[in-house]
């Protein structure tokens, strides 16, 4: 199996989840319009990032085998403690839209890890937004080799083409009560319709 091949598989059942996080944390951003005015950049992305991990950290709670962490200021996804996850703002050649730290270089040369990752592969989940900052244009994950995409998933073509499925809630669905009549009542509902009133039924 390839490495495209194993993150496919083990991030896969869990797409359609990232996907709703994603595009959820970016319109809680949004519904605040009346604040967008004082944010600069940077705070717009780190707020809508923050946004997204209080969406992911609700979702994922509980669900086996995907961990939600924050280790050195940065906040991951570790999927089977095999693929580790970041969420960013992306841009120009989707790369990471911040300030380049020790650990945050991890992901663009992911060969230099050492151990902080241990042997996990590590790939960024990232939005792209228009120039207007209004919507999101792309949704993506990405694998990084060199500083150079190696590998790329645009997410919402993986779920359009039925890659994988959309999350369902675990809740049970009320049992549909069953209508009891008696013969009067059928002959009662007959007359109004009838007259066209169903204003009772």
């Amino acid at each position: 199996m390839t490495e495209s091949d194993f993150i496919k598989d083990v991030v896969g059942p869990h797409l359609g989840a990232l996907e709703a996080c994603i595009q959820a944390g970016f319109n809680c951003y949004m519904a605040d319009k009346k604040n967008h005015h004082k944010h600069s950049g940077r705070s717009r992305a780190s707020l809508i990032h923050d946004y997204i991990k209080f969406e992911i950290e609700s979702y994922f709670v509980g669900v086996a085998r995907v961990k939600c962490v924050v280790k050195r200021n940065l906040f991951y996804i570790s999927f089977n403690g095999n693929v580790v996850m970041r969420v960013k703002k992306l841009g120009s050649g989707l790369r990471a839209c911040n300030h380049a730290t020790a650990t945050s270089s991890l992901f663009e040369e992911p060969e230099t890890q050492g151990s902080l990752f241990g042997p996990s592969i590590l790939v960024t989940a990232g939005y792209v937004p228009n120039r207007s900052f209004t919507s999101i244009e792309r949704k993506v994950i990405t694998r990084f080799q060199n500083k150079q995409v190696a590998w790329l998933m645009d997410i919402d073509s993986a779920i359009a083409d039925n890659v994988v499925e959309m999350p369902k809630k675990n809740t049970l669905a009320p049992a549909e009560k069953k209508r009891v009549r008696s013969r009067s009542s059928v002959d009662t509902i007959g007359a109004k319709h009838e007259k066209g009133d169903i204003s009772q039924l």
